[in-house]
């Protein structure tokens, strides 16, 4: 395989992995793909002017960003959730752990 089809191969993975970001879906399989294709490019030898040119010709750097942005727009989002899951899982345990006679009602003023 050379330089061209790795990148293209490249290329597809990361679209793939975009779809698979914004419909929330399993990203493993992708992932290592994507690795491995990386690992491929990387055993072949090639002059770094031709990969520039292939890589702004597929608009690869392009697609990278979009992807890192995704993610961490999605690593935030999950935070959030597991920041409102832990609040609630707070106040259940602080709830659940009351005495049965509330002790505002029973200091004196």
């Amino acid at each position: 395989m050379n330089l061209q089809e790795c990148l293209e191969e490249y290329k597809d993975l990361t679209l793939k992995l975009i779809e698979s970001v914004q419909a929330s879906e399993e990203l493993t399989l992708l992932i290592e793909k994507r690795d491995n294709t990386l690992k491929r490019i990387n055993e072949i030898k090639f002059e770094d002017d031709e990969l520039k040119r292939i890589l702004s010709s597929l608009k690869i750097l392009e697609l990278d960003d979009e992807l890192i942005d995704l993610v961490s727009k999605e690593k935030v989002a999950t935070k959030e959730k597991l920041d409102v899951l832990k609040k609630s899982r707070t106040a259940r345990k602080n709830y659940t752990s009351m005495p049965n006679n509330p002790v505002i009602f029973s200091t004196k003023l």
